[in-house]
């Protein structure tokens, strides 16, 4: 991405980071002024019928907030799906850029993988193979056989990459639908 562009991005995200925080104190002031002034439990805010509760009465639901965990295998599953997916929607011919943002993108995920063990053997897989990004169709092929290597390390069976293409090509978003706004 050329500096122009990446200012402008960063630009962009800062403004809408800006109006997040200002909406969210907002929101906030408003909660705090309808509890202090008697508003009992909840009220009604000037976001299009927003109702905030009082933190009070919420405290014991939080205190019986139990996280449900996600079990290794469990984020492994999901996190290999979006991997699959984003590398269905690679360019079919992609230039330079594309090739170096896919390797920057797959060595930050291995970097900030919830699953440290997990993220640190993806990372050394990375070094091991470099990424095979010249199409489409070789990114997919080089994930897959990725994935068949840490199912192989995991006593897993291997999965077919002959039929990657059909399996992962198509994420189901449709970019000419409609958009309800």
């Amino acid at each position: 991405m050329d500096p122009t562009a990446r200012n402008g991005l960063i630009a962009f995200s800062a403004f809408f980071l800006m109006l997040f925080v200002i909406f969210t104190i907002n929101m906030y002031d408003q909660s705090l002024n309808a509890i202090q002034n008697g508003g009992g439990g909840s009220f009604r805010g000037a976001y299009d019928g927003a109702v905030i509760r009082d933190p009070a009465s919420v405290v014991d639901e939080i205190k019986e907030f139990k996280h449900e965990t996600i079990t290794k295998e469990e984020l492994g599953n999901k996190a290999w799906t979006v991997l699959h997916l984003i590398t269905g929607q690679y360019p079919e011919e992609p230039d330079a850029a594309d090739k170096k943002n896919i390797e920057i993108f797959l060595k930050l995920f291995a970097q900030y993988y919830p699953c440290k063990e997990c993220g640190s053997h993806f990372y050394k897989m990375l070094q091991d193979y470099p990424v095979q990004a010249n199409s489409r169709e070789e990114l997919m092929k080089y994930l897959c056989a990725l994935h068949n290597k840490v199912n192989k390390r995991l006593h897993k069976p291997e999965f077919n990459c002959d039929i990657v293409k059909n399996r992962w090509s198509d994420c189901g978003c449709d970019s000419n639908a409609d958009v309800d706004s």
